[in-house]
């Protein structure tokens, strides 16, 4: 999406094989605003989806007690 100059990347409950996918595909923009996927889960927004997008920013959507501990330590330290 992009909003005047400010570009987002949306990527929903996208986890490492459509990663792979929408890599292979080159259909990863570089952005301003990179919403994590799934939520942040152990299994999503890898490194090579983070070096392509290149954000400025990145948000994970989560809440505050869910059952699937989302989001991972892995999440924060990468994003």
């Amino acid at each position: 999406m992009q909003y005047g100059a400010n570009k987002f990347l949306f990527t929903g409950d996208a986890e490492t094989r459509a990663e792979k996918d929408m890599l292979a595909a080159h259909l990863i923009p570089i952005v301003d605003v990179l919403k994590v996927s799934h939520h942040g889960a152990k299994e999503s927004t890898n490194a090579n989806i983070l070096s392509q997008a290149n954000p400025t920013y990145a948000a994970i959507s989560v809440g505050l007690d869910n059952p699937y501990h989302h989001s991972t330590a892995e999440a924060h330290s990468t994003a």
